[in-house]
């Protein structure tokens, strides 16, 4: 896998079917690793990443902003069927989901057993 790096460092989304979180995606696709260069992001070549240790990393990153804090995020009941897709779409990117040629009811339901 290698790692490509948003100028956005706080995008989260799918960009050329790689999912980014906070400015960061990891993809092994040749093409999508062209069109990633052809558009100014930074790509590293020469580090071939595992994804599994860069996810313990940002674990440990989340705690610590975490305790940085004071604010205590309540997740609320959302009726996920009144949604347009790209809300859901967006939804998704936040809670990892990969929503890449997912059609929205497939969506709604994978968004629904997240509860």
């Amino acid at each position: 896998m290698f790692k490509i790096l948003s100028r956005n460092r706080d995008y989260n989304g799918i960009s050329a079917g790689v999912q980014f979180k906070r400015g960061v995606g990891y993809t092994d696709n040749p093409r999508a690793i062209c069109w990633f260069e052809e558009h100014g992001y930074k790509v590293n070549k020469n580090e071939n990443i595992e994804v599994e240790e860069n996810k313990e990393i940002e674990n440990e990153n989340i705690k610590t902003e975490k305790d940085k804090n004071t604010e205590v995020e309540v997740e609320k009941e959302i009726d996920y069927t009144s949604l347009s897709y790209q809300d859901l779409k967006k939804i998704a990117a936040k809670k990892n989901i990969n929503s890449f040629k997912v059609k929205k009811n497939e969506l709604i339901e994978k968004l629904e057993n997240l509860k």
